[in-house]
Formats: structure tokens, sequence, C-alpha cells
């Protein structure tokens, strides 16, 4: 638990490279902890190591299947890498693990939509997105009208 807490302290403290031999040496003694691999894929992004990021989200996901933020975490990671339409079924399955309503979620499935061509699914779900964050997470907006902005309008 003190290797995990000191490496969350670190991550927070915007040190992710120190974040990681603390999470390396909490899984020591906990291997199968989704919290600190999850943790360790945090970091290990934070720093655009997106091979390790999405093997530790993967493993996330082996340890805890429903694990919500590790699926949008993977789903981040396989976007970065270049993975997109593997990245989007992990996108729409974190928002439905959070029932549509985590709008940091739906702007990472606005992002799959975006980067797969669906341009529909992604207005609908920046649509929602907004909604959602001018309730609680207001300094979302401003990325959501981003991302909107780069959303062709159709041509009739």
């Amino acid at each position: 638990y003190g290797d995990s807490m000191l490496g969350w302290l670190a991550y927070i403290g915007g040190r992710p490279e120190a974040a990681l031999g603390f999470y390396k040496n909490a899984l020591e003694a906990e291997p199968s902890n989704a919290k600190i691999r999850y943790q360790m894929g945090l970091a290990m992004s934070r720093l655009s190591r997106w091979t390790e990021a999405i093997e530790c989200f993967r493993q996330v996901l082996e340890i805890a299947p429903d694990h919500a933020y590790g699926c949008q975490g993977l789903s981040h990671a396989l976007r970065q890498h270049g993975q997109f339409a593997q990245a989007l079924p992990f996108a729409l399955r974190a928002a439905q693990l959070t029932r549509f309503e985590d709008p940091y979620v739906l702007v990472t499935l606005a992002e799959g939509y975006i980067d797969t061509k669906h341009q529909a699914e992604a207005k609908t779900t920046l649509a929602s997105a907004a909604r959602l964050a001018q309730a609680g997470a207001p300094q979302l907006l401003p990325q959501i009208r981003t991302l909107q902005a780069t959303i062709p309008a159709k041509n009739h």
C-alpha cells in the first residue's frame, strides 16, 4: 500500500518516471492488483510509452474485465499507437460500464468515433458529453468544443 500511495503522489505531482519505480515495487507485493496496474498504465501514458501502457491496461482488464477506466485507458493508448479500429470497442465498453454518464469517457468514445470516421456517432456523443460537462466538469467544455469543430458538416 505504501509504495502504491507514493507512486500515486509522484504521478499527480508530475513525476511519472518516479511513480513507475514505486508501482514496480508495489506489484512485487501484489502482482494481481488492478488498481496498481491501472495507475502504472497512466504513468506510462504520461510518458508516451504507448506499447507499455497498452500492456498495463490489458493486464488491468485481465484482472478486472469490468474496469471502466482500464477500458478507457486502453482505448486512449491504442489510439495514440495508431490502432484506431482496435481502440473503439474499448471506448464503447468504458462508456457502457459508466452508463454513458462520465463526460471524460464520452470524450474518449467521441475521439474513437472521429478516428474511425463515424461522424454522426461522434456528434451525438459529444453533445451528451457537453451536457454532462456543463453540470459537473466545465473544464472539459473547451476540449469538447474543439472536437465538435473537427467534425465536418454533411454535404447536401
